[in-house]
């Protein structure tokens, strides 16, 4: 499934690290990059992430 994104099993282990060490802003802004990966936008529409895309 990551491979369909465009996304490594690295940054889902960085996604997973952020997940239980980050800040909650950190946590905030990779879920909703995540979310946008993995549904390509269907799920939240062009919704608007808090920073900018970590998997860059």
């Amino acid at each position: 499934m990551l491979t369909n994104t465009g996304l490594t099993m690295n940054d889902w282990n960085d996604f997973e690290d952020v997940m239980l060490n980050g800040t909650q802003a950190e946590q905030d802004n990779w879920d909703c990059w995540m979310k946008r990966y993995l549904t390509e936008h269907v799920s939240c529409g062009e919704c608007e992430c808090p920073d900018d895309d970590p998997f860059e």
